[in-house]
């Protein structure tokens, strides 16, 4: 019988695992299946994959890449939450959500593409991702969970689209590098949005009209 799931906690804890070949025709890796598998260097995600679980490569500070299939449209809670290691990542092209924690402590991140079908960044997503030094938000992107972005402290810049309306408590909290914010002149920014952080200035604009605001 072909395996199609790799159920809720497979390969848990297995600290020796270096490496796996998953077959063809998983179409779902459960909650917890490699957390805490700390040597786990790479893995090759099936194209079929349609779900990844919670927690499912947590703690796998040893793995440096990862690619997510297409049929992916969520990357759940804690997902790759502090994969230490972890230097690039490729979302699916069908994401829409990528949930609270999901690269959270992805010290080694140093960049990440959002596709255009993401709708929302939840809380802490990369939060103290410390080598981060740009991200582009979509315009599909309505909304940004608190912290998502706390303690990027490399990330000197950001533009914010018309489509999120609100940026909450601590979105961007100590990303001390921080210096320009791109933001519509509609979106209202919590007065902590961005506390310890040097912000140089916040640029609102409207349409192609744009004004200044230094803070």
């Amino acid at each position: 019988k072909s395996v199609t799931v790799i159920e809720n906690g497979a390969f848990y804890n297995c600290r020796s695992l270096t490496n796996i070949l998953l077959p063809e025709n998983v179409i779902e890796i459960g909650d917890e299946t490699f957390k805490y598998c700390i040597s786990l260097t790479s893995i090759e995600i099936p194209e079929g994959v349609t779900k990844i679980g919670i927690s499912a490569f947590e703690e796998c500070s040893s793995l440096t890449n990862a690619v997510i299939p297409n049929g992916v449209t969520e990357i759940r809670e804690k997902a790759c939450f502090c994969c230490k290691s972890l230097t690039s990542v490729t979302l699916s092209i069908n994401l829409k959500d990528i949930s609270e924690y999901a690269f959270a402590n992805c010290m080694s991140l140093t960049k990440i593409e959002i596709p255009n079908s993401v709708t929302k960044i939840g809380a802490f997503a990369f939060a103290n991702c410390g080598l981060l030094t740009k991200i582009e938000i979509p315009n599909s992107v309505t909304k940004i969970g608190a912290y998502a972005f706390w303690d990027c402290s490399s990330l000197t810049s950001v533009n914010i689209p018309e489509s999120v309306t609100e940026i909450l408590y601590a979105t961007f909290e100590d990303c001390i590098a921080l210096r320009t914010v791109k933001v519509h002149k509609n979106t209202n920014i919590d007065k902590n949005a961005f506390i310890g952080c040097c912000v140089a200035n916040i640029e609102r604009y409207k349409g192609k009209q744009k004004e200044i605001e230094k803070e």
